[in-house]
């Protein structure tokens, strides 16, 4: 897709859902009660029946700025159609998986905390993971893997992993730096780097500048309600390093 454009073919709407086949596979099976082993031929079936065969792309093409909710209620509508045309067969219409899918989603008891939708926190991995592997091939591909490397030991192995941050001493000798203040500026280029291509991914399927906010914001927001593997703690970081910067 290119930069600023929404999903705008069929191609290019089967490369965006293949991506976050986790986020879907996972709202198939806990939100939508899909039993695991049917998960991979449901989903299958979704890309099938409704963007080969089906309306999906023009439709999604509206939704833009809004797509994740667009798909989530796209695959909730499909397994329901499913499910449906089930039961007809068998004239059972008390079949649990059916009941599940009338269940309402996102209610919370009072005076509870909001609990993130699973489908979010893995969709959200899924940005940031392709984030990350663009950032990694970039720097390789450029020769800064000093760029790549001090993201991994300052950043990400810290967040990730809760690791100690290496030393910017250390990484003098390991990146030939001339001082611990100049692997200090290059970490602030790669978290730069980071934000410039976590908005591209996002782009690609929220479109315009204002949606892109916007989903950065949803996606923050998720973060910081659920652990995520440390997530939010990166997207928390990032943001501080670009105010402070």
């Amino acid at each position: 897709v290119a930069e600023g454009e929404g999903p705008s073919s069929k191609q290019a709407l089967q490369n965006l859902l293949n991506r976050y086949i986790p986020a879907l596979r996972t709202h198939l099976i806990f939100n939508l009660e899909v039993d695991p082993g049917e998960a991979d031929d449901m989903l299958q079936g979704f890309i099938t029946d409704k963007i080969v065969d089906g309306d999906l792309v023009s439709r999604a093409d509206k939704a833009r700025g809004r797509f994740r909710a667009f798909i989530k209620t796209a695959l909730r509508n499909y397994v329901a159609g499913v499910f449906r045309r089930r039961n007809a067969k068998k004239r059972s219409p008390e079949d649990a998986n059916v009941l599940s899918l009338d269940h309402e989603e996102g209610r919370v008891p009072e005076g509870q905390r909001p609990i993130p939708d699973r489908f979010d926190v893995e969709w959200g991995r899924e940005v940031v993971a392709e984030a990350l592997r663009r950032m990694r091939a970039d720097c390789e591909s450029a020769g800064r893997e000093d760029i790549w490397g001090v993201f991994s030991y300052r950043v990400l192995k810290p967040v990730l992993e809760n690791a100690d941050p290496v030393p910017y001493k250390e990484l003098v000798d390991d990146f030939d730096f001339r001082s611990p203040s100049q692997a200090s500026n290059v970490l602030v280029t790669a978290k730069r780097k980071f934000k410039r291509l976590l908005r591209g991914v996002i782009k690609e399927y929220a479109g315009e500048e204002a949606n892109v906010e916007s989903e950065i914001d949803d996606l923050k927001d998720i973060f910081a309600n659920t652990n995520a593997g440390g997530l939010g703690e990166l997207r928390t970081d990032i943001r501080k390093e670009d105010k402070d910067a």
